[in-house]
């Protein structure tokens, strides 16, 4: 006889939504400091010719 417990998930498999939050949250957090880390290599590579972090994210430096 197949019950209804068996097509539920065990246990141990279940995250709550709290720790699916924590992880999606540190997950976009990384990607942005990946994001801005790639985007200062390329500006550093391509020199004055790339668009600076400043520009694109419409932050001042602390020098202006």
């Amino acid at each position: 006889m197949i019950g209804a417990w068996t097509l539920l998930p065990r246990q141990e498999d279940v995250m709550t939504a709290a720790s699916q939050a924590l992880m999606l949250g540190i997950g976009v957090l990384v990607a942005c400091f990946v994001a801005i880390y790639l985007l200062k290599f390329v500006e550093q590579m391509r020199g004055a010719s790339a668009p600076s972090i400043e520009r694109l994210t419409g932050v001042r430096s602390p020098t202006d």
